[in-house]
């Protein structure tokens, strides 16, 4: 192929023409197709189409489960049991990835959990430690289900499905997807990430200083005497890749929480129960726990707010979107 480049290269100095055309462009081009078949004769593996409509006990098993929620495996042995985006094939959500490039924010939020040992920024590992099983972090990513062929014994554990060689645990304390707690329930600090080690996330909401957008609207410096809440799981009753539609009822100033990854881009609105578009009011998303999303809706939003996420995005309250 050097030689061939070389010679292309030095008849292009030359003044050869084929009916006007300059001849080393037929070399090139011949050069070109050569390399191709050289390079990939044999490479690329034939594989029976059929394996798309293929579908596993264990993908049929989990698209019957209700709800809104992610799954992730557990392999302290090395073992990749339902691989990275294998799911992605039905639509199943996973914490999970092998995707260039994951953004910096999940891939510390991850490492808040546990060491990432695999390609950095690249690829997002199975749990690989027993300890991390108990992590509010991994409850607060709405893991409802982990994949094994481990037996585990935890009280957050409940085994709901066995076959082909691997279990699949049922985590009885993952948060829901989207939920409220009360204002007082927040906090502010230097390093959110850090933070979590003593503020539950599933009980506090919260927030970097730099990232607190409603602490400059509501004239205060930060959230610094947090108290713990209980928080109250919310409807979606929207969800696509642009747009996601949450139901709440608030009496009072609220906090609702997404818990989908926080990037600039997206807006939030809230609407009254019954409400259209033009009763939307846009809403500041703040980033929370370090990865998330949260609005604080307002008492004076009604007795049921809706708030409309959109890509673009928003937050529609009896319903929420972000967009």
């Amino acid at each position: 192929m050097l030689v061939a480049t070389g010679t292309v290269l030095r008849v292009s100095r030359c003044p050869i023409y084929l009916r006007g055309v300059p001849v080393w462009l037929f070399m090139a081009a011949a050069a070109l197709t050569l390399d191709l078949w050289v390079a990939n004769a044999g490479f690329h593996a034939v594989t029976d189409p059929a394996l798309l409509a293929y579908k596993p006990e264990l993908v049929q098993w989990l698209q019957q489960q209700p709800g809104t929620w992610r799954i992730t495996t557990f392999a302290p042995h090395g073992d990749k049991p339902f691989n990275a985006n294998a799911g992605w094939l039905y639509d199943l959500q996973d914490v999970r990835g092998y995707d260039s490039i994951i953004p910096k924010q999940y891939a510390d939020y991850m490492a808040a959990i546990e060491p990432q040992n695999e390609l950095q920024y690249n690829r997002i590992q199975p749990i690989v430690n027993w300890e991390s099983l108990n992590s509010p972090l991994l409850d607060v990513l709405n893991v409802k289900y982990i994949i094994t062929a481990e037996t585990i014994d935890l009280p957050k554990l409940r085994l709901a499905w066995e076959g082909d060689g691997l279990r699949v645990y049922e985590n009885l304390a993952a948060a829901p997807r989207a939920y409220t707690l009360p204002l007082d329930a927040a906090v502010t600090v230097d390093d959110a990430l850090a933070a979590l080690t003593t503020y539950d996330p599933r009980q506090f909401v919260v927030m970097n200083v730099a990232d607190c957008v409603v602490c400059s609207e509501r004239g205060v410096s930060g959230f610094t005497t947090p108290m713990p809440g209980q928080y109250v799981a919310a409807t979606i009753s929207g969800y696509t890749n642009r747009e996601v539609v949450v139901e709440t009822a608030v009496s009072t100033t609220t906090w609702l929480i997404l818990n989908d990854s926080y990037f600039p881009g997206w807006r939030a609105y809230a609407r009254p129960a019954g409400g259209t578009e033009a009763d939307e009011i846009e809403l500041p998303i703040n980033r929370v726990n370090g990865n998330f999303r949260g609005v604080l809706l307002s008492e004076g939003s009604g007795s049921c707010a809706s708030v409309t996420a959109r890509q673009a995005s928003s937050w529609a309250g009896c319903s929420a979107s972000w967009a």
